[in-house]
């Protein structure tokens, strides 16, 4: 193993240990905040924009090495218009379930909406890659 994959592999595991203890005290006092104010989209938002932002760390190591490639960069729609946008509606249709009588009627868990902002956040990456 190269010696520089080793120090990319401990400074990310680093970032990714230092953004969850940080976002954690975040969301601590957000949630604070929200008990406070009786405003409960203000803890929605930060749950899903802290996961939605993980998501993307967790792609930082693919992006890097398709930044390595030579060639141009390419937006994949289809995969945006089939995975990542009905993802990200269904995410954000959380917030406003008035609009979509489909989600309110289904009641979708606090849980199941965080899993779906790190998949959108991570997959959110796969939508730009490098053509030869």
């Amino acid at each position: 193993m190269k010696k520089e994959n080793v120090k990319f592999k401990i400074v990310f595991i680093l970032l990714i240990y230092t953004y969850l203890i940080v976002s954690n005290i975040l969301l601590q006092k957000m949630n604070r905040i929200s008990e406070i104010t009786y405003n409960q989209i203000i803890l929605i938002w930060s749950n899903l924009i802290f996961y939605f932002v993980l998501g993307i760390l967790l792609t930082i190591p693919f992006f890097l090495s398709e930044a390595k490639k030579k060639g141009k960069w390419v937006i994949n729609y289809k995969y945006l218009l089939t995975f990542i946008l009905p993802l990200v509606i269904t995410v954000y249709s959380y917030l406003y379930p008035v609009s979509l009588d489909f989600f309110y009627l289904i009641n979708i868990s606090e849980y199941i909406i965080n899993a779906l902002a790190v998949v959108s956040g991570y997959s959110l990456i796969f939508i730009i890659s490098k053509k030869e």
